[in-house]
C-alpha cells in the first residue's frame, strides 16, 4: 500500500473536477497543484481537515463529500502516511479507483512483511522494496517484496540472495 504513497503530488490535466483534502502540513504538500489549478482556472473543492477532528468524524467527514462527487473528478489527499493508510479503502469503497487518486504523505509509515519461512509478521518504518530486513522471530535476512497481501496486510519477505 505505502508505494501509492508520494511524497510530492504531480498536475494530471485535463479532469472533469479536481477534490483537495488535506491538513495544515499536508496543504504545503499540495500547493503546487492548487496553483496549477487556479492558473488554469480549473474548477475544484477544498476540503481542509483541523487539529482538532478525530480519526471517526475525519472518515465519516471524507466519506459524505466523496460520496457527494460526480464521475470523473480526481482526488488529491494529503495526510499523514499512517491516516492515508487507514482512510485508502474507504476512500476505495466510495468507489475512487488508484488512477483517481494520488495520495501525498508526510511523515513515518509502520508497515508489515511476512516471513516466508516462519510465516510471522515483522514491522518496518518506511518500508523500501528491495531492502533487507532480518525477520523478528527466526532471524532468517529477508528482502522485502513489493507482493502485498491484504489478509495479512503485509508485504512478502523473500529469502534474500547474498
Amino acid at each position: 500500500m505505502n508505494n501509492l504513497i508520494v511524497d510530492q503530488a504531480s498536475f494530471i490535466d485535463g479532469k472533469r473536477k479536481y477534490l483537495i483534502c488535506a491538513n495544515h502540513r499536508g496543504r504545503e504538500l499540495i500547493q503546487p497543484i492548487l496553483e496549477k489549478l487556479l492558473e488554469k482556472n480549473y474548477s475544484f473543492d477544498f476540503v481542509f481537515i483541523g487539529f482538532d477532528s478525530t480519526p471517526e468524524q475525519i472518515q465519516t467527514n471524507i466519506k459524505t463529500w466523496l460520496q457527494n462527487q460526480k464521475m470523473g473528478s480526481y482526488l488529491y489527499i494529503a495526510l499523514s502516511k499512517e491516516e492515508l493508510k487507514n482512510l485508502r479503502p474507504m476512500i476505495e469503497d466510495v468507489g475512487f479507483f488508484e488512477d483517481e487518486v494520488q495520495y501525498v504523505g508526510y511523515g513515518e509509515l509502520n508497515s508489515k512483511v511476512f516471513c516466508c519461512r516462519c510465516h510471522s509478521i515483522t514491522e518496518v518504518k518506511n518500508l523500501e522494496f528491495g531492502r533487507e530486513i532480518k525477520c523478528q522471530n527466526c532471524h532468517l535476512l529477508l528482502s522485502v517484496s513489493d507482493h502485498y497481501s491484504a489478509h495479512y496486510d503485509a508485504y512478502l519477505g523473500n529469502v534474500a540472495i547474498l
